[in-house]
């Protein structure tokens, strides 16, 4: 499954959560065409029994927050 984080404060509180499992962030934008080419294979890595102990994270660049100051 895929998390999608809409600000800073969510960002945080998903890293502190996910503790020692390691955690990949897609940043990604609507008009971004390598961004919808990965975007379904980025999903079903997250579907994969293998991938369980894996926490995904989807930033839309243009309709989050930004994650840094």
């Amino acid at each position: 499954m895929v998390r999608e984080v809409e600000n800073l404060e969510d960002f945080n509180k998903i890293l502190k959560e996910a503790g020692e499992k390691l955690v990949v962030v897609d940043f990604t934008a609507t008009w971004c065409g390598p961004c919808k080419q990965i975007g379904p294979k980025f999903e079903d890595l997250s579907k994969q029994p293998e991938n369980s102990n894996v926490v995904f994270l989807k930033v839309d660049v243009d309709e989050a927050e930004p994650l840094w100051d």
